[in-house]
């Protein structure tokens, strides 16, 4: 077993102390060099500043909060993750709903394995849905079931994260992206539910649509068709843990042709039915 930084959260503030954050803790389990603990925290609750002594990311299955960090506040709902660094200072202050979270802690050794390969985990990173989402829904699948099988399968979508982010980090220091872009990327989450071409899209913002579409996969890392889809999957993912809607409705309502096109492309998407995703993560 890899060992973890024992202090593991250093509180700057007085008010709490990492033992009173445990017995929000639902299971914890290490695995091969990664910590993943579930937790849920009470509505409004408040974590003040503190850090943490091995670098974690924490995705969000239910509920929201802000962080404040860097002097910048954000705020998170559910489907949405974030990468803290080892020592990065922030706090979290709970909605009315509380956080029902999911969390990876990386060891120092398995940081190690992951900059023999040139992977960068040196700075706060947040992400709304896509790639890095689904593999954190596979991660706690995993992690609910924990067969036999399941320490390989954590192992192998841990480093997976650690990848996605270090990608990310690359590419945030790579030239900006043209300011076009952006209109793009606005434009789709305005009108996912639509089906707009990329003719279409690229009449809008004045662009030729196949110097759309490279520059778009350039800094994407996926076609404007494929950010369209996970941002129609992350919809129905928040609508079906904090609505009552049928799965008819939800479908509609993300612009799928029926119900049976949206459960397949959820599946294809997320590893689960519709169903059994609102079965898993809205218990509580």
């Amino acid at each position: 077993m890899m060992n973890f930084d024992a202090r593991r959260v250093q509180f700057y503030e007085s008010e709490i102390s990492g033992s009173e954050l445990v017995k929000f803790h639902l299971r914890e389990k290490e695995v091969n060099g990664f910590r993943l603990t579930e937790t849920r925290l009470p509505p409004n609750f408040r974590i003040p500043k503190h850090s943490h002594a091995n670098g974690s990311f924490c995705f969000v299955l239910a509920g929201s909060f802000t962080e404040k960090c860097r002097s910048l506040d954000k705020n998170y709902k559910s489907s949405d993750m974030m990468f803290s660094p080892s020592d990065e200072i922030h706090s979290d202050e709970f909605h009315h709903a509380g956080g029902h979270c999911f969390y990876l802690e990386f060891s120092p050794r398995s940081l190690e394995r992951a900059r023999e390969y040139s992977l960068r985990l040196d700075a706060p990173m947040e992400f709304q849905g896509g790639i890095p989402a689904l593999i954190a829904t596979r991660l706690y699948q995993e992690f609910r079931r924990m067969d036999d099988s399941s320490p390989l399968a954590i192992e192998g979508l841990a480093f997976e994260i650690m990848a996605e982010i270090s990608r990310r980090q690359v590419k945030s220091e790579m030239r900006n992206a043209p300011r076009w872009l952006m209109q793009a990327k606005d434009l789709l989450h305005a009108r996912f539910a639509e089906r707009l071409s990329l003719a279409e899209i690229a009449a809008v913002i004045n662009i030729h649509p196949i110097h759309l579409a490279r520059v778009f996969r350039q800094f994407n890392d996926c076609s404007l068709g494929e950010y369209a889809r996970r941002l129609r999957i992350q919809d129905v993912s928040h609508q079906l843990l904090n609505s009552e809607k049928s799965l008819a409705e939800i479908a509609l309502t993300a612009g799928f042709s029926d119900q049976a096109h949206f459960s397949r492309t959820f599946k294809k998407q997320t590893g689960l039915t519709p169903a059994e995703f609102r079965n898993t993560f809205s218990r509580r």
